[in-house]
């Protein structure tokens, strides 16, 4: 210890002997002392100021909700202070996502007070919920449509508050179909919706390697788009088709969906795809036609050389099948407070903001996340300002739901790992589907 006090002392001796360096380092330390502590010891108070209610949200941190959470604290500046913990969209999946919930509700944890869920996650998570029946009126509900209402309430109980929707949707590259035969005919008939025969022929006129792009990866994603070749009949008049996938017009529609890939109308990569990746892959290799949600142009980063791209997408009904209709699986997030939250009153008029015309547009001009709330519809200045709503708001009445019960995310993962295997080649479109069949209703046997 001497030692070290001795050469300690050595090192500092020289400058200490000049009174000048102590001078000068007493300066530095008093100007330093003068510009920090004070923004310390303010950013300390702010911080634990009992006045301000701190509300933490769990979300993707896109620029909508960003803007949103801004004006939000703007118009309440030393009362409540939303903070955003961020569910990046690329960084987890809405598999991980829905594990990182569970785990952290499961817990008891009270540290995240509003958490943003896939509306297909009400039934399995509103048991951590705030029953929020107490904060919202009649009035504030008859506000929403609704398909995005009835997202929201599980066996007779207000679980969440919808924030926006989504819905599964055709992009094509007007650059690239505008060389085959009669082209402006055809772009009209896309937004009424194409038969896959259609899509077949006309791809056959394109110098494209693949004419069509979808999410076949083993996660949620691929159940959305199975839902879409399926069709609204086998899914929509079912309360729960997870009883019913062995079933002779379902095993055609997946075999249709293996023949893209052996006849590669599709590229075998679509087996790794979920959203973001699918709409890189459908950009940089121009591929005509590709499935996508109606939110994902505007979330995923691409790189610069294909931005140049972007400016030729044009969007349409998913294709169909002769004598069937069109339909596109309704996606969307909610918000739902948690029980354990100590800021419930905090959190929920957050949410009340989230509701307002002011947020809904913001969200739908900055993400193109489509409105939960009635008067955006109807508002004549701002459709013609965004045109697209009126097609959205078309595509909402041939809708194809995903079952709303509670253990819909454990049947959903064993349909979507023998589809996945059937689309790799592992299996027969009938013998997934047994054995999806089977397993499923053994887990439904076990629930009970």
């Amino acid at each position: 210890m001497d030692k070290f006090n001795n050469n300690f002392s050595e090192n500092i001796s020289f400058p200490l002997k000049d009174k000048r360096w102590m001078i000068y380092i007493l300066a530095i330390m008093a100007i330093l002392v003068s510009l920090f502590f004070p923004s310390i010891l303010f950013h300390n108070t702010f911080q634990n100021s009992p006045s301000i209610k701190k509300v933490y949200i769990a979300a993707n941190n896109s620029e909508a909700l960003k803007e949103i959470i801004k004006e939000f604290n703007e118009k309440n500046k030393g009362k409540i202070e939303v903070e955003l913990v961020d569910f990046n969209y690329e960084k987890f999946s809405t598999n991980k996502k829905k594990e990182l919930i569970t785990r952290t509700m499961r817990s008891m944890n009270g540290k995240i007070d509003i958490f943003s869920i896939d509306q297909i996650w009400v039934p399995r998570i509103a048991k951590w919920s705030e029953n929020l029946s107490e904060y919202f009126t009649d009035d504030d509900l008859s506000k929403l449509i609704k398909p995005a209402l009835e997202t929201s309430i599980y066996n007779g109980t207000l679980c969440s508050i919808p924030l926006f929707l989504d819905l599964g949707i055709m992009y094509y590259r007007k650059d690239l179909i505008s060389k085959i035969d009669n082209y402006k005919n055809f772009e009209k008939r896309l937004s009424q919706g194409i038969t896959w025969k259609e899509l077949l022929n006309v791809s056959k006129q394109l110098n494209s390697k693949y004419s069509y792009v979808f999410q076949g990866k083993n996660y949620e994603g691929l159940i959305c788009n199975f839902f879409e070749f399926v069709g609204e009949d086998l899914i929509s008049n079912n309360a729960n088709p997870f009883r019913s996938f062995n079933d002779s017009k379902i095993i055609s529609k997946l075999m249709f969906m293996k023949n893209l890939i052996k006849n590669k109308v599709v590229p075998k990569e679509v087996l790794n795809f979920e959203e973001a990746s699918s709409f890189r892959y459908a950009i940089k290799n121009d591929i005509p036609f590709f499935r996508g949600w109606s939110t994902i142009y505007k979330l995923v980063k691409i790189s610069d050389e294909d931005t140049s791209k972007i400016k030729y997408l044009g969007i349409a009904r998913l294709p169909k099948f002769e004598s069937e209709k069109s339909v596109s699986t309704i996606g969307g997030w909610n918000l739902m407070v948690s029980k354990y939250s100590n800021v419930k009153k905090e959190a929920v008029k957050f949410i009340k903001f989230t509701m307002s015309r002011e947020a809904q547009k913001i969200l739908y001009t900055k993400g193109e996340y489509l409105p939960v709330i009635k008067s955006i519809y109807s508002d004549s200045l701002f459709i013609s300002k965004h045109p697209r709503l009126k097609f959205y708001s078309a595509l909402l009445k041939k809708i194809v739901r995903r079952p709303f019960i509670e253990n819909y995310t454990r049947l959903s993962d064993i349909l979507a790992f023998y589809i996945h295997a059937s689309l790799a080649n592992q299996l027969k479109a009938k013998d997934a589907l047994l054995n999806a069949q089977i397993d499923i209703n053994k887990s439904i046997k076990n629930q009970y």
